[in-house]
């Protein structure tokens, strides 16, 4: 008897493990949501788009974090893209609903956690914060590696963010150009692009020429990664 327990438990094992990994994807649902914040999540249409699934939804410390998947490629993203949009709405609308002190970060994701981009109403390091104009609820910040994505970059004229800083960052092997700027043509308001490359040479010359052929009136800064202080320098 000991023995055929023996033998079965690691085929059990096997089966649970198989059928976890397998299963179903839970999402977030409105009534996952925390009462005060439902007026806002109806406000935006977290949970009234067909292409748009919260995976997650996490409130700690005066801070909100969602993270969204799209589904249906550039028909998605148009709607996650609404989604960003009526989020700045709703808090131009309404600026006493969040306290001044709450960090809202929207990240687009995939299932297994990798962020393909993220907006956020503060900037993620010191050395940006001096590009920042007010303190506020509204999502003033973009985070994008332009090689993890595809349909992010495509240029779409049905997209318009009004985002004021944008921070373009590499793979670590490659930097991007040309086409892979097209994206930042849907940031009719943005002030400042932020070119944040690691461990590779570069024109900067040449990325800001780039930059400015779908931004034209945009100041471009280029992170310089020091030992211990990054900061940032213009690109002319």
């Amino acid at each position: 008897m000991k023995k055929r327990i023996l033998l079965i438990m690691p085929i059990l094992i096997l089966m649970l493990t198989a059928l976890y990994a397998c299963g179903p994807t839970f999402y977030v649902h409105r009534y996952n949501i925390k009462s005060v914040h439902k007026e806002w999540a109806d406000a935006i249409g977290l949970f009234s788009h067909d292409d748009l699934k919260v995976l997650r939804y996490n409130t700690d410390n005066n801070a909100i974090s969602l993270s969204i998947k799209y589904l249906n490629g550039m028909e998605g993203y148009e709607e996650f893209c609404d989604v960003i949009n009526a989020h700045n709405k709703f808090v131009a609308e309404n600026p006493d609903f969040f306290p001044n002190d709450t960090k809202i970060t929207i990240n687009n994701e995939l299932e297994n956690g990798m962020y393909l981009s993220y907006f956020s109403n503060t900037v993620s390091d010191d050395y940006m914060s001096e590009l920042v104009e007010e303190n506020t609820a509204k999502l003033q910040y973009m985070y994008i590696n332009v090689f993890d994505v595809n349909t992010e970059i495509q240029e779409n004229p049905n997209i318009e963010i009004d985002v004021p800083i944008v921070v373009v960052a590499n793979d670590y092997t490659n930097v991007p150009g040309g086409k892979r700027f097209a994206f930042l043509s849907e940031f009719k308001n943005a002030k400042y692009v932020i070119t944040d490359f690691h461990n590779v040479e570069y024109d900067r010359s040449d990325v800001c020429k780039d930059i400015h052929e779908y931004l034209p009136d945009v100041e471009v800064y280029d992170v310089v990664h020091t030992t211990g202080q990054d900061y940032l320098e213009k690109c002319q």
